[in-house]
C-alpha cells in the first residue's frame, strides 16, 4: 500500500513570481540561470510527457530538475521527487532541494525541514501555499510508490537502480491535468551510463 493520500487539489491561495531568476541559492545568494537553451527548455517546459537531463558529476542537471519541480508546485501541482534509495536522497538530492527552495512558500508547520542540519528520517510530504504537495524519499521500494495520482514525477539519479521498474510505476502515478490543464510530466536527472534507460530515451 502507499505511504501517501494526497487531497483534492485546492484552489491557488498564494503563489510566487513565475520567472526562474526567483530561484535563489541560500547558502550562495546566486540566481537560478539556465546554462544553454535546452537546460531551458527542459525545465519551463511541460512537454515532452517524459524528459531526461544528463550530464557529469557538478553539472547542475539535478539542480535543474529542482527549478523544474518548484515551478509545477508553484503552479499548484502534486508531485513527487525521489531519488534510487533513501541515503542518496537523504545526503544528495533533499540538501540541494533544500537550498533552492522558497521557504516562505512551505506552509508554517513544515518550514522547520528548511534550518540547517534538519534530515529527513523516512519519506515525507511537504505541502506549499499554493495547494500543491511534493511526496519526498527514496525510491528503494518501487511498490511502495503506487497509489498517490500527482501531476509530476522528478527521478534523480536513476542510473542506480538495476531495472525499470520504478520508471513503471512513476509513469502510471502521473496522470492527473494541471489547473490550467497542463498534461502531467515525468522526469529524470542522471549522470550517463550504458543502461536501460537507453531503451526510454
Amino acid at each position: 500500500a502507499s505511504a501517501f493520500t494526497l487531497p483534492p487539489l485546492p484552489p491557488p491561495r498564494s503563489a510566487w513570481t513565475a520567472d526562474g531568476g526567483s530561484y535563489v541559492n541560500s547558502e550562495t545568494g546566486r540566481p537560478y540561470t539556465p546554462h544553454h537553451d535546452d537546460e531551458r527548455r527542459f525545465v519551463f517546459a511541460d512537454a515532452p510527457r517524459r524528459a531526461l537531463a544528463k550530464g557529469g558529476e557538478g553539472g547542475g542537471k539535478s539542480v535543474a530538475g529542482i527549478i523544474k519541480d518548484l515551478e509545477r508546485l508553484r503552479r499548484g501541482m502534486h508531485g513527487i521527487m525521489g531519488s534510487p534509495d533513501f541515503e542518496h536522497f537523504k545526503r544528495s538530492l533533499w540538501p540541494e532541494f533544500a537550498r533552492w527552495c522558497p521557504w516562505q512558500h512551505v506552509i508554517t508547520e513544515q518550514r522547520y525541514r528548511g534550518r540547517v542540519g534538519w534530515e529527513p528520517s523516512k519519506p515525507f510530504s511537504l505541502t506549499f501555499t499554493t495547494g500543491a504537495t511534493l511526496l519526498c524519499g527514496g525510491f528503494d521500494e518501487p511498490g511502495s510508490w503506487e497509489g498517490p495520482n500527482v501531476h509530476f514525477a522528478h527521478f534523480d539519479e536513476p542510473k542506480r537502480h538495476k531495472t525499470p521498474a520504478m520508471l513503471k510505476v512513476l509513469d502510471g502515478r502521473c496522470r492527473r491535468i494541471g489547473p490550467q490543464g497542463e498534461a502531467s510530466q515525468l522526469w529524470f536527472t542522471t549522470t550517463p551510463r550504458k543502461h536501460w534507460l537507453y531503451e526510454y530515451f
